[in-house]
C-alpha cells in the first residue's frame, strides 16, 4: 500500500504544533522584572562611612583582623574580585566589618565605629551574601558592641543563623528581632548607638568561607516586581550573579497562576544580577537581567583638611627633611618618584641608640619654612602605606606626632601625641589637632605640663612612622604630608566649593546646605551665585565663547566648582553639605570633613 508522502509531512507538522503548544502551557515563556534598574537601599556603610562593605578593598576587613596579630583565627585571607575569602583555623573564627577602635587614648583616624557610631533605631536590618564550605550543622552569628571593650562592655549577639552548606545564600536578619539573651547582655534596640559589628561565619575549624557583601540598612523596602505569563504550575524566584545558574532561591514554591511576585532588594549591593522564574513542573527557567544602580558618590575637597592655607611637603627630595645630630634617624629611607620609601628594622637588629624600651624608634624631622602658629594651623594630614597581612598594633603599628615649643626663652618642651593607629595598605590619615582627644599630648618631656597643641607656637615637627616591636622590618611609604589652617570665607566674596562626583552632573539633581552639626546636614539651605543674564545684543554680529557659570569643571581633575553666596550668612563656622539625586531615585548626601569659617 502506498502512502501519500505529502500527508505524512502535513501530519507531522500538525502533531509537532500540538506538542509545542502543550509544552508552552506548562512553562514560563515570558518574564519581566520592573523596574529593570532599581535604586539602592539606604545602607549604613554607604551613607555614613562613604564606603560600602563590598570587599573591593582589603581595608574593608583589615581592622583588628586576627585580633591584631594576637590570635590567628583566619588563614589564607584573600580579597579579590569583590569577594572576601578565608579559612577558619579554630572554632572561634570572626572578622569585623566595623571595628570600634583601639582604646587607652589611642587616636583612631578613619572608618572606626568610635568615629562613626551606628544609629540603632535607624539601621537594624543586616544582610550578607555568603558561601560557607561546611555541613548543615554549622551556624552563623552576628555580634554588636558598644565600644572597644567588646564583650567586656555592653554587647549582643543574634540567635543562630542556619547555614546553607556549600551554597551561596543571602542571609537576612533584623537585629531588633534576633537577640540571644542567654549569650549576650544588651539587645540592639536597648542603646541609641553601637560602635562595632562582628561576623562569625562558622563555628568549626578548617572551613573555607566567602563573603560578597554585608549591608546594614534602615529596613525600608526596595521592591521590584517579577512578572511572568501565568502557568498551571508552581514556580520559584531565583537570583544569581551568573546567567543560567540557580544560585539563591528567593521565593517559592508559589502559584504560577498569579503571574507576579515582589522581591525586596534593599539588602543587596549595587551591581548586576539575574532573576529567574523556575517552573517546578517542567524545570524550565526564564532569566532576566536586573541592575541595582549605585548611589552617586560625593567627595567635597574644599572645604577640607587640606584645602585651607598650609604647608605641603610632597616627599620629592631630601630637602623636605632635616638631617644632622639627633635629626631624621633610625629609619632607612630613599626618595623615589615622590614617595619616601622607609624600612624600620626590628629592635633586635637596630642599633641600641635607636631602641626605646622594647621597640625601634624611627624619627623623621620635617623642614618647616617658618614657625607654626598653632592657633591657626590645626589639620595634620598624610598618606601612608604600611606593608603587612593585618594590623599588628600590639607590635608597634602606631605612629606618633611630636612637636617642639618653648614656654619661655629658657624652657624647651617636647610634646608627644598619643598612639596614631596604623592600618595596612595605603591610607590617608587626618588629624584635627584642635580636638582635645588628638591635640592633647600623652606626655611632655622637660616641661611636665601637658598643654594642648594650640597653646604655644611650634618651631620643630617630628613624625615617628611606627614603633616596631616585631622580629622583622616594617616597610612603609610616605606619599605626602600637609599642615593646614581652616578655610575662611568673606561675606563680601563668594566662597568656592570644590567637589567630585561619581556620575555626570547632568544626570544629577543637586541641593546645597550648610550646617553647624553634620548630624543635621540639611540645617540651612545654601545659596549659590547665579550666572548673570546675557545682554540683549540682537542685530549685532556675535562671537559665542564658552561660558563659565556658577559651576565649572577642571579637565584634569574632574572637580566641579560651585560659588557660595555668603553675603547673607551669619558669622560662624559651618560644614558644607551636598545632596545628589540620580535618575533612578538614589539620594546621597555628604558633608565636608572640615568646616569653613565665615566672617
Amino acid at each position: 500500500m502506498k502512502i501519500n508522502s505529502s500527508f505524512v509531512v502535513v501530519l507531522s507538522l500538525f502533531l509537532g504544533t500540538i506538542i509545542r503548544f502543550q509544552a508552552f502551557a506548562n512553562e514560563v515563556n515570558v518574564a519581566v522584572v520592573s523596574p529593570s534598574i532599581s535604586a539602592e537601599g539606604n545602607d549604613y556603610a554607604t551613607d555614613v562611612l562613604g564606603n560600602a562593605w563590598n570587599y573591593n578593598e582589603y581595608k574593608d576587613i583589615s581592622k583588628y583582623l586576627n585580633t591584631s596579630g594576637v590570635v590567628i583565627n583566619l588563614s589564607n585571607i584573600q580579597v579579590a574580585n569583590g569577594i572576601f575569602s578565608a579559612t577558619s583555623t579554630n572554632s572561634d573564627a570572626y572578622y569585623f566589618p566595623l571595628f570600634p577602635g583601639y582604646g587607652q587614648n589611642a587616636i583612631n583616624p578613619g572608618a572606626y565605629g568610635v568615629n562613626y557610631p551606628i544609629q540603632s533605631n535607624k539601621y537594624h536590618c543586616l544582610s550578607m551574601r555568603m558561601k560557607v564550605e561546611t555541613d548543615s550543622s554549622d551556624e552563623i552569628r552576628v555580634f554588636w558592641f558598644a565600644d572597644n571593650r567588646l564583650t567586656g562592655g555592653p554587647f549582643g549577639v543574634t540567635q543562630i543563623i542556619p547555614v546553607a552548606a556549600n551554597a551561596w545564600k543571602i542571609y537576612e536578619v533584623d537585629l531588633n528581632l534576633s537577640f540571644d539573651n542567654i549569650n549576650s547582655n544588651t539587645s540592639w534596640s536597648a542603646r541609641p548607638y553601637w560602635q562595632g559589628i562582628r561576623i562569625d561565619p562558622t563555628r568549626y575549624a578548617n572551613k573555607r568561607f566567602h563573603v560578597d557583601w554585608v549591608r546594614l540598612t534602615d529596613c525600608s523596602p526596595k521592591n521590584v516586581t517579577v512578572n511572568w505569563s501565568p502557568v498551571q504550575a508552581n514556580v520559584e524566584i531565583w537570583m544569581s550573579r551568573q546567567s543560567g545558574v540557580l544560585e539563591n532561591r528567593l521565593l517559592g514554591p508559589i502559584n504560577g497562576n498569579s503571574g507576579s511576585a515582589l522581591v525586596n532588594v534593599s539588602g543587596w549591593e549595587a551591581g548586576s544580577y539575574y532573576l529567574g522564574v523556575k517552573n517546578l513542573s517542567s524545570g524550565a527557567v526564564q532569566w532576566m537581567d536586573f541592575t541595582i544602580e549605585p548611589k552617586p558618590e560625593i567627595a567635597i575637597t574644599k572645604p577640607s583638611y587640606t584645602s585651607g592655607e598650609g604647608i605641603f611637603l610632597p616627599m620629592s627630595n631630601s630637602s623636605e627633611l632635616i638631617y644632622g645630630v639627633d635629626r631624621t634617624r633610625c629609619v632607612n629611607h630613599t626618595f623615589n618618584n615622590g614617595i619616601l620609601e622607609m624600612e624600620t628594622k626590628s629592635p633586635a637588629t637596630i642599633g641600641s641608640s635607636c631602641v626605646a624600651g622594647s621597640y625601634s624608634d624611627p624619627q623623621l624631622y620635617f623642614n618647616l619654612p617658618y614657625q607654626i602658629d598653632t592657633t591657626q594651623y590645626r589639620y595634620f594630614t598624610y598618606r601612608l602605606h604600611t606593608q603587612g597581612a593585618w594590623q599588628d598594633v600590639n607590635k608597634g603599628w602606631v605612629g606618633r606626632l611630636i612637636w617642639y615649643y618653648n614656654r619661655s626663652s629658657q624652657q624647651l618642651c617636647i610634646a608627644v601625641s598619643h598612639d596614631i593607629i596604623i592600618d595596612v595598605d595605603w591610607e590617608r590619615y587626618a588629624l584635627d589637632l584642635h580636638q582635645s582627644a588628638v591635640g592633647a599630648p600623652e606626655y611632655v618631656e622637660y616641661c611636665g605640663t601637658q598643654y594642648l597643641w594650640s597653646a604655644y607656637p611650634v618651631h620643630l615637627l617630628r613624625f615617628d612612622p611606627n614603633e616596631n616591636a616585631t622580629s622583622s622590618s616594617i616597610f612603609q611609604k610616605l606619599d605626602w604630608i600637609s599642615l593646614n589652617k581652616m578655610d575662611k570665607a568673606s561675606r563680601t566674596v563668594a566662597f568656592p566649593i570644590h567637589a567630585t562626583f561619581s556620575k555626570p552632573l547632568d544626570s544629577l539633581t543637586l541641593r546645597f546646605y550648610y550646617t553647624t552639626d553634620i548630624a543635621q546636614p540639611r540645617q540651612r539651605s545654601l545659596q549659590l551665585v547665579s550666572p548673570a543674564a546675557p545682554p540683549n545684543l540682537s542685530g549685532l554680529e556675535l562671537l559665542f565663547l564658552p561660558y563659565i557659570g556658577y559651576h565649572s569643571f577642571s579637565e584634569d581633575s574632574a572637580t566641579s566648582e560651585f560659588l557660595w553666596n555668603t553675603s547673607g550668612v551669619a558669622s560662624g563656622t559651618y560644614y558644607v553639605c551636598i545632596e545628589a539625586t540620580d535618575e533612578v531615585g538614589n539620594v546621597s548626601i555628604r558633608c565636608s570633613e572640615a568646616p569653613v569659617r565665615v566672617e
